[in-house]
């Protein structure tokens, strides 16, 4: 949405998905998507589609941080596989 002269208009439209609990105040296994306004950092994916946001490629390292005991919980990092036992 975009704001013009006091009025509110649609910038664009999009696909995209909730948590299986809906949307509301969340907390880590809530399964709840946050609710609110969220400035993104970057864009990423496979390849960029022409954004003019700074990309981040996805990789085979990739991994998103879910361990909360994790010092980098919640964020993007780029590892090795973890090879379980």
């Amino acid at each position: 949405m975009k704001k013009s002269n006091g009025k509110w208009s649609r910038s664009f439209l999009t696909k995209g998905h909730v948590g299986s609990k809906g949307v509301g105040k969340a907390k880590e296994g809530l399964s709840k998507t946050p609710q609110g306004s969220y400035k993104l950092g970057y864009a990423f994916g496979t390849s960029n589609p022409g954004t003019k946001k700074k990309f981040r490629k996805i990789t085979e390292k990739s991994y998103w941080i879910s361990n909360v005991k994790d010092a980098k919980y919640n964020t993007w990092q780029e590892r090795k596989k973890i090879k379980q036992s």
